[in-house]
């Protein structure tokens, strides 16, 4: 069973480690969670504005700050699904 959207209320922010990125991810962009690879963003419903970009040594690899906005008004840039840290 799905639960749409996410404990945290608008306007929350959350931090997140982006993995083998092609293009460095900007401040203000959209992004949408996905609950899987390939997923539907409709299952998951959670929406975020990129607010902050840390640069690592790895140039593929970036620390983000994240501040979930509503998701029904979002038009994402890109889309995410999150990997377990074990896994990461």
């Amino acid at each position: 069973m799905t639960r749409p959207g996410h404990h945290r209320p608008l306007g929350t922010f959350r931090k997140m480690r982006l993995y083998d990125a092609v293009i460095a991810p900007k401040c203000d962009e959209v992004c949408v969670e996905l609950a899987c690879l390939g997923g539907d963003p409709d299952e998951c419903q959670r929406a975020y504005r990129v607010a902050g970009v840390e640069e690592t040594r790895d140039p593929s690899r970036f620390r983000l700050l994240l501040e979930r906005i509503e998701y029904a008004t979002a038009v994402p840039d890109w889309t995410f699904y999150p990997i377990p840290k074990a896994a990461a």
